[in-house]
């Protein structure tokens, strides 16, 4: 989809394409959670998310320097080109190289929490909720 932003003729087909970007993101991470949650164990869990998380800073971090460097030198068209077709590349080497993993490998029973003390947990660390209002 940012391929395509990059072919718009038009202020309507740009915003399609950014909502169809939105889209493509928002199905993506739950479906690579549960893939991670496929591949690792709980105590390689947390980590693997984080590598994963970090790859969204990672990307807009790239994305501003490359993609202004590259607006800046070649136009707006080529910064999308060059941010969307490495994705497709990789997209391409992953569907060719990658088995799904077993469904559940790494499944554990679970007993959830009541919510009451998990959010009286959760407010009382100062931490948690200076990031609270920090993302709010």
């Amino acid at each position: 989809m940012t391929v395509f932003c990059g072919t718009a003729q038009s202020v309507a087909t740009l915003a399609f394409s950014r909502i169809g970007v939105g889209i493509g993101e928002s199905g993506g991470t739950p479906a690579s959670q549960s893939i991670i949650a496929d591949l690792f164990s709980k105590n390689e869990r947390p980590r693997a998310l984080g590598i994963y998380a970090i790859g969204t800073y990672l990307g807009v971090f790239l994305g501003y320097f490359i993609g202004g460097y590259v607006n800046q030198h070649y136009g707006w068209r080529m910064a999308f080109y060059t941010a969307g077709l490495p994705g497709l590349a990789l997209a391409a080497v992953l569907w060719l190289t990658v088995a799904e993993p077993k469904r559940g490998a790494m499944a554990e029973t679970f007993k959830p929490e009541p919510i009451g003390p998990t959010l009286g947990f959760l407010a009382s660390q100062r931490t948690f909720v200076i990031v609270l209002i920090g993302f709010a």
